[in-house]
């Protein structure tokens, strides 16, 4: 079977609202805004772009709003609080014969009813990672997975509430900043005849700055 997502292509919008009390440099603080599981405030942004969405060939374009605020659990952990909220544009769908038995589904539950553009808010996840307060050369985080049936409209985002686990792995050697973030999600409760949610994600964190 064709994928019905063919590109994907995801730069990461150059603003990160940033506020540390604990990095000494700018290169420090690039590095630390890349890392999901900081212990730092941060507010980044990043933008994406899918090609060849859907039956018609489409395009999508999401804004992921991603505010991290980290709490102090005891003297060795960290409980860091991230949230991904997603604003959705999706253009219009050419017009198709859609059944029970025949929904085009594109991942994360997206199914596409009719042909108009859609402009919206998408499922809004929560994530707490427990991380070591003083990390060594690797750094790690552990903790549930929560995502919100907040979509304003069924093509931006299932109606179910689902739940699963997430993880983070880095390293920060020299200039570079490279790891990995997995986590898993599966439906629980919301709407019956939405489908089934078994939703694995794993993005590769890879990411060089250049000395000021």
């Amino acid at each position: 079977m064709t994928p019905l997502i063919k590109r994907l292509f995801m730069p990461t919008l150059p603003l990160v609202l940033v506020c540390s009390a604990s990095v000494d440099t700018d290169a420090d603080l690039a590095k630390q805004s890349q890392n999901p599981v900081a212990n730092m405030i941060s507010l980044p942004f990043e933008n994406n772009a899918y090609f060849d969405v859907g039956p018609s060939g489409k395009k999508m374009y999401t804004t992921n709003i991603k505010p991290v605020y980290p709490i102090r659990v005891s003297a060795s952990l960290n409980r860091i609080n991230r949230v991904v909220a997603q604003v959705i544009y999706l253009e219009g769908q050419d017009e198709i014969d859609v059944t029970p038995d025949r929904e085009i589904d594109i991942g994360s539950g997206f199914v596409f009813p009719g042909s108009s553009n859609e402009f919206g808010l998408g499922n809004i996840q929560y994530m707490a990672y427990f991380s070591p307060a003083k990390p060594g050369k690797v750094i790690w985080g552990l903790g549930p997975v929560l995502e919100l049936p907040t979509n304003t409209d069924s093509a931006l985002g299932t109606d179910t509430w689902s739940a699963g686990t997430t993880a983070v792995v880095l390293t920060m050697p020299g200039n570079w900043v490279v790891g990995i973030l997995a986590q898993n999600i599966w439906d629980f409760a919301g709407d019956k005849d939405e489908p089934d949610i078994n939703k694995p994600t794993l993005q590769p964190i890879i990411n060089y700055n250049q000395d000021s």
